[in-house]
């Protein structure tokens, strides 16, 4: 299987009429600047939220303090509350309808040391498009960048089969 890259999904994206927003946590950016760097992103790349804070995924991307609390930050849940927060409020914020604009998000343990009683590589990551949704959990090796590298390539890569899963 040839790896995802961020330019191919973004031509997809521009394929189909849509658009994608992003909110990261433990990519911090890493996956917009992937998204950012292809000429011509912003035709499909409407922006992300770097939310490391739980504040900020709570006040910003609307996930829920129950969710925080019970599950903590490195969740299912709260990946997918990320997803459809920056999806919604992105969508909003460019006169666009959410069934346009994917949300993706990742949240995880880069490391050095473990978080919240899960291992270092725990990642979770979400994508959204309209009513569709998926979510998957990952368990990466290696160095803190290893993972963070790891976790933007993976939401690539959902998103992509989100995008088969929504045709």
């Amino acid at each position: 299987m040839v790896p995802s890259t961020a330019d191919a999904l973004l031509d997809q994206l521009r394929g189909a009429g849509l658009s994608i927003a992003v909110a990261e946590s433990l990519t911090g950016g890493m996956l917009a600047s992937e998204l950012a760097a292809v000429p011509g992103a912003s035709d499909a790349f409407l922006g992300g939220v770097v939310a490391y804070s739980n504040a900020i995924k709570r006040n910003i991307l609307g996930v829920s303090s129950d969710a925080l609390d019970r599950l903590g930050a490195v969740s299912e849940a709260v990946a997918l509350q990320m997803a459809m927060g920056v999806q919604m409020s992105f969508a909003a914020a460019s006169g666009l309808l959410a069934k346009d604009v994917v949300g993706v998000a990742t949240t995880g343990v880069a490391g050095p040391t473990d978080s919240e009683g899960k291992k270092v590589g725990t990642v979770f990551i979400a994508a959204c498009l309209g009513d569709l949704s998926q979510v998957q959990s990952y368990q990466f090796h290696g160095d803190r960048q290893q993972i963070r590298l790891a976790s933007s390539e993976a939401a690539i890569a959902l998103v992509e089969q989100l995008l088969k899963s929504a045709r």
